[in-house]
């Protein structure tokens, strides 16, 4: 089936990411990096991502600095990627002006690292959060009961256990994911662990396939294809 032309507008911070790339690190000594990049984060990494299809509109109230340590896997006892950051503020926060009459929907990475979380108040297009801390989610109820869809990592389901909402709930990890309604897991999305690359980013990136997965056939069916599909985006 051929896809839809996919209006996505991305709200957050300008996220100025200075990231280290390295095979191990250890604390309290000198670790020499493989290489280092500079770039653009968080919705940026949707926007750079030539998702096809994917037209995208980027509003950001602020710009961030951050210094993200990527390491990635090397050897059979140490099978993990691990991402760390360290940021700061660096920009005067702007109130930004969504023009939601451009849009089919307005992603937001991330709501509760926001300058102006009031924008989205009496925002009428379609809405979905990325959220990036360990903040209590119940101070974000009233935001989730009227966003679409929730994207958060596997690592912090722990947060929503108290939480009891009709929108769905899509928790992610190297493994896949899954959708959780009403407090209840009701399908999973699989892929094959990729324990040997950089994840700087990827989370980003599954949002946006995840949402043109869903825009352009159903939720089950982005449930089921978009991790998959975002392993083999990391692969190329």
């Amino acid at each position: 089936m051929q896809q839809r032309d996919f209006k996505l507008g991305l709200f957050g911070r300008t996220y100025l990411d200075t990231i280290v790339y390295l095979d191990k690190i250890k604390l309290g000594e000198t670790n020499k990096a493989k290489y280092i990049t500079k770039t653009s984060g968080g919705i940026f990494n949707i926007s750079k991502a030539n998702i096809p299809s994917l037209r995208t509109y980027c509003y950001s109230d602020s710009q961030v600095e951050a210094f993200i340590i990527s390491k990635s896997k090397t050897s059979t006892y140490d099978k993990t990627s691990t991402r760390s950051s360290i940021v700061h503020s660096l920009s005067k926060k702007t109130k930004p002006t969504i023009k939601e009459e451009l849009l089919d929907w307005l992603h937001v990475a991330y709501v509760d690292d926001l300058s102006y979380v009031d924008v989205l108040d009496n925002l009428n297009v379609k809405l979905s959060l990325d959220f990036c801390t360990l903040d209590p989610r119940g101070e974000y109820m009233n935001l989730i009961n009227k966003a679409s869809l929730i994207f958060d990592s596997r690592e912090r389901k722990p947060l929503y256990n108290s939480i009891k909402t009709n929108t769905p709930l899509i928790l992610h990890d190297k493994n896949g994911c899954e959708c959780i309604i009403n407090g209840e897991s009701v399908s999973r999305g699989f892929t094959e662990p990729m324990d040997d690359i950089h994840v700087n980013g990827a989370g980003d990136i599954f949002a946006g396939i995840f949402l043109s997965e869903y825009y352009n056939s159903t939720l089950d069916k982005a449930i089921e294809s978009a991790s998959r599909m975002t392993s083999s985006y990391l692969i190329q």
